[in-house]
């Protein structure tokens, strides 16, 4: 495709089409019979000159052609060589003399110059080699696009170079978080009237970058690009218009021209940024594997440039911060930094200061924003956010030790089993089922015959091995690791409906019983099975069946070639006590050693938020006495909130197994960067490079393994506190042998610690408290006397001597809560959903638990409130908000107010919460009121915690969020808030 002002060409085999600028079809010839002789199909871009002459080029027929505007030759081109492109040039802008640059497989950075007339003129040093594009407009420049990452504008005759931008890698082979940006596949480009620069980038983007190189937009025009129609390369710019080809990506029979005004484009551009970059070719960066630094390793950070950058260094500067975890927690943010930049020399690395506080072990993001100080205030150019993080002492990482096999889904089996080893995780079943379709390789389900999907149509010669390696490896590393046959898919249907499912199984399981020592060192068999994924979910929606058709004919399967090979069975999506309750009426237990299950919450909430933990104990009495695994489990770590919360997630995760006894699970999954729409599941995120950065839910695994090793639970403390909880751990200490464990379900706040002893211990105690990333610190407390100590969803261990007890309380004790319906109180709203009443916010938290679960305003309430009146007046001074966490794409509450009403029945303020998100759960301390009625009003919702609680990607245009509640709880109270939070007790710091 070309477009000049007199049209739009595009040429194919069939000849030359002419349409107007609006689309209609002006004109079409064939190719004159001369070229045809060479038959051609490789053709370049036309170029038109002013008189409406076509110049065309074809690399295959090896010839450059000058035809007539009706398709008449004129002249061929004595060139050397194929062409790989032609374009046009200008000798200056008032003269418009036209000539036409020839790339060819004989020059490599420079092309050919002719005149109008066919004369050879010289050379331009540029070429527009396969992938290269060069566009001649705009200001009358030359854009040439050389297709390996940069842009070049020229001047018209092609023999002064004004700018270039871009990046030495293309997208996926050497991007990461925060680093330079650069094209995906490089396209065409063109300089817009105003001096932007327009390019395709890749199939779903286009960017603007300002005369200089400054990247200032890349949109997607609204999804439009990247779906089903995909940017092709080319691009032209013709009276405020941009004329862009687009089609099917590996199809262009069916490829199209857009047309997009610039002013609807600029548009597109002037929408909030999202980009995480500081421009083309300036990046944050580290040395790093996964952006880890080992315990004792201080973090190295810094920012990196591109060469062409030294054209515009005398006038670049450098903000930059570093926050901590707590501090992208709490949303203070750090203080900044400022290195003016032009005042030294160029440098392709800068390096940045790293305070001591931020080379502690843990999590941090490094934020960098480059500005341009020519003019005042200085205008930014670009920002970008970069996770580092710091290991603890005790961090068994080694990313560098692994084996090979790193990829966007998942591990390989013998990488995924030394990796979850490091991490401190005790299970690995690989990613994906092993699948039978592999081994059945001429099995159609649509037309199955025993010849083709029985046991004697399985070939085994392009078995994979790396299953002997991981099992190998896995023992000597104490890794229990164990192989799912069916994902839950056709052929796996096909095979169990027609009796074939036993038998493949067994020749399986009888292949992998036996490894190959002669082509598999170190190697041991596979001993541990699993069916089928999620059987509930796809295709046994009835226990019963499952038990028949899948897990009896495994079981006898497996047992058949090694009685003593292990069985999982179940693996069902979340925890459906009632499917459960059928497979044991079924007899399911008997086909299963161990029962296996996926307790996900499904909309990335804690356990504790969706009462998961209650419901595995449920589960766990059923299936006795068969032990409960958990063979899959993952929360996705995307966005500000989830960042954090999914290593909170984990770790929360971790404790409550080790109070269940749940003796194995298998984290979904611990490296990659896939996820179900744009989400990512993994522990440590991967890029085109490798390792990107290794997220703080990998620090939390490998800190609650290592404090929790070789531990014996003791019990669940009592605290007092509504959604606060502590479990206590004896652990093989002479000394320090008592560990308290503190997390909360969704709260934040300071309560009341004591530590207590036995008779006649000492006043003084060492303890040591360590934070969910593995920062340790150490106090000396006095035994009976109370501190204040911070609670939070991010679990918190305490060590103590042995013997000794760590006990939370609140400074003033709560009383029942008042705001229960069994207690006679009741609740009206300004609107309510349907099945989401007001009266359901008064279950009470326990009844309260699970997604969507308690009140909820109706669509278009602007102004929701929930009022709960209490069965008498009562003083009180502390309400609890239970809303909905932002880990998902549900909205929860993001600013409210609580009013009391007075004996005249107004209602008065006594506390607020202004724009929360971390936090779903709020707890108001006021001064004590007698009042009978209580009044939420809610002012913001968090739409999730994608956006940091504003309006994320995919969420509907126009569509407004309605603001869950799951409970609402009112406590009797006659202290002040200050005193009744504590306010007069020796702060104990954690980490």
């Amino acid at each position: 495709m070309s477009v000049s002002v007199s049209g739009i060409y595009t040429v194919g085999a069939a000849g030359v089409d002419i349409y107007s600028l609006t689309g209609q079809l002006r004109d079409r010839f064939a190719l004159p019979s001369p070229l045809m002789v060479h038959k051609p199909t490789d053709f370049g871009q036309p170029v038109v000159d002013p008189s409406g002459d076509i110049f065309l080029s074809s690399r295959t027929g090896g010839w450059v052609a000058e035809l007539s505007d009706h398709g008449s030759l004129l002249r061929t081109l004595p060139i050397r060589g194929e062409p790989t492109n032609i374009f046009a040039l200008h000798a200056g802008s008032a003269s418009e003399t036209f000539e036409l640059g020839v790339s060819t497989t004989t020059l490599s950075s420079s092309s050919l110059v002719f005149d109008e007339g066919g004369h050879y003129l010289g050379q331009v040093a540029f070429e527009a080699a396969a992938g290269g594009w060069v566009t001649n407009g705009g200001l009358n420049q030359v854009v040439y696009s050389d297709g390996k990452g940069f842009v070049e504008v020229w001047d018209p005759s092609g023999k002064t170079m004004e700018s270039r931008f871009g990046s030495q890698a293309l997208h996926g082979v050497d991007t990461y978080t925060g680093g330079p940006y650069s094209f995906d596949v490089a396209g065409q480009a063109v300089a817009g009237p105003r001096g932007n620069i327009y390019a395709v980038s890749g199939p779903s983007a286009l960017t603007v970058t300002s005369a200089d190189g400054i990247l200032k937009a890349v949109t997607s025009l609204g999804g439009i690009l990247g779906g089903s129609r995909s940017a092709m390369g080319a691009l032209f710019e013709q009276n405020g218009n941009l004329y862009l080809q687009t089609g099917q990506v590996g199809d262009n029979s069916n490829d199209s021209v857009d047309v997009l005004a610039l002013t609807t484009l600029r548009e597109f551009a002037a929408a909030p940024r999202t980009l995480n970059t500081l421009g083309w070719g300036a990046g944050l960066r580290t040395t790093a594997a996964g952006n880890y630094f080992p315990p004792g390793a201080p973090p190295r950070l810094s920012v990196v440039f591109d060469p062409w950058w030294s054209r515009i260094w005398g006038h670049v500067a450098l903000k930059f911060s570093i926050w901590s975890a707590s501090q992208i927690s709490s949303g203070v943010p750090p203080k900044s930094q400022t290195m003016d930049l032009g005042r030294s020399k160029f440098s392709t690395s800068v390096t940045l200061p790293v305070p001591l506080s931020d080379a502690a072990p843990g999590a941090y993001e490094l934020e960098g924003e480059l500005v341009d100080t020519s003019v005042v205030p200085p205008s930014p150019l670009g920002a970008a956010c970069m996770p580092y993080s710091v290991g603890a002492a005790g961090d068994r990482l080694n990313l560098n030790s692994l084996s090979s096999g790193l990829g966007a889904g998942g591990p390989s089996a013998s990488r995924g089993v030394q990796l979850n080893s490091q991490l401190g995780l005790n299970g690995f079943r690989p990613d994906s089922p092993i699948g039978l379709s592999q081994f059945l390789v001429h099995c159609d389900p649509a037309r199955p015959s025993s010849s083709t999907c029985g046991p004697q149509a399985m070939s085994f010669g392009s078995a994979p091995l790396s299953y002997f390696r991981a099992a190998a490896i896995a023992t000597s590393r104490g890794v229990t690791f164990w192989i799912q046959v069916s994902g839950g898919g056709e052929l796996g249907r096909v095979l169990a409906t027609h009796g074939w499912w036993g038998p493949d199984v067994e020749k399986l399981v009888t292949f992998y019983s036996a490894p190959p020592q002669a082509k598999c060192l170190p190697c041991a068999p596979v001993t541990r099975w699993e069916p089928w994924n999620e059987p509930n979910s796809t295709g046994f929606p009835n226990a019963t069946n499952y038990v028949s058709e899948v897990l009896k004919p495994f079981y006898v399967a497996v047992k058949q070639v090694d009685a003593k090979d292990t069985v999982l069975g179940g693996s069902t999506l979340g925890v459906p006590i009632a499917w459960w309750k059928a497979l044991v009426a079924a007899g399911g237990l008997s086909y299963m050693d161990v029962a296996t299950v996926h307790p996900y919450t499904g909309n990335n909430d804690s356990w504790e938020e969706d009462g998961v933990p209650a419901q595995l104990a449920v589960l766990q009495r059923l299936v006795l006495p068969r032990p409960l695994w958990i063979s899959e489990l993952g929360w996705w770590s995307d966005g500000p909130y989830d960042f954090l919360a999914q290593a909170d997630n984990v770790a929360q995760a971790m404790v409550v197994q080790k109070t269940l006894d749940i003796p194995v699970w298998n984290y979904f999954f611990d490296e990659g960067s896939w996820g179900n729409d744009g989400v990512s599941f993994s522990l440590i995120q991967t890029s085109g490079r490798g390792d990107d950065y290794v997220k703080p839910a990998a620090l939390a695994t490998m800190t609650a393994s290592r404090e929790l090793s070789g531990s014996t639970f003791g019990g669940n403390s009592a605290t007092g506190i509504p959604n606060v909880y502590q479990a206590d751990f004896s652990r093989p200490s002479a000394t320090r042998g008592s560990l308290a464990v503190v997390w909360t379900g969704g709260l934040a706040g300071v309560e009341s610690m004591t530590v207590s002893g036995p008779a006649g211990s000492a006043a003084t105690v060492p303890i040591v408290v360590t934070n969910e990333y593995g920062r340790s610190r150490s106090f000396q407390v006095r035994t009976s006397v109370d501190y204040r100590f911070a609670v939070s969803q991010a679990v918190t261990y305490v060590l103590l001597p042995r013997g000794y007890r760590l006990a939370l309380k609140s400074t003033e004790p709560f009383g029942p809560d008042l705001a229960l319906a069994s207690s006679g109180a009741t609740a009206t709203a300004s609107s309510s959903a349907v099945g989401n009443p007001a009266a359901a916010a008064l279950a009470g938290p326990a009844a309260s638990t699970g997604y969507g679960q308690g009140w909820m305003p109706a669509s278009g309430d602007t102004h929701p409130y929930l009022t709960v009146t209490l069965a008498k007046p009562a003083e009180v001074n502390r309400v609890m908000v239970d809303s909905q966490s932002a880990g998902s794409t549900a909205a929860g509450v993001r600013s409210f107010a609580i009013e009391v009403a007075n004996p005249k029945g107004n209602w008065i303020q006594v506390a607020q919460v202004r724009q929360e998100f971390r936090s779903h759960i709020e707890e108001l301390v006021f001064d004590p009121v007698v009042t009978r009625s209580i009044r939420i009003a809610i002012t913001e919702a968090d739409y999730g915690g994608y956006a940091g609680g504003g309006v994320p990607s995919f969420w509907p245009i126009g569509q407004a969020a309605s603001p869950l509640v799951h409970s609402v709880q009112i406590y009797s109270g006659s202290l002040s808030p200050k005193i009744a939070k504590g306010g007069a007790l020796r702060s104990l710091p954690v980490a």
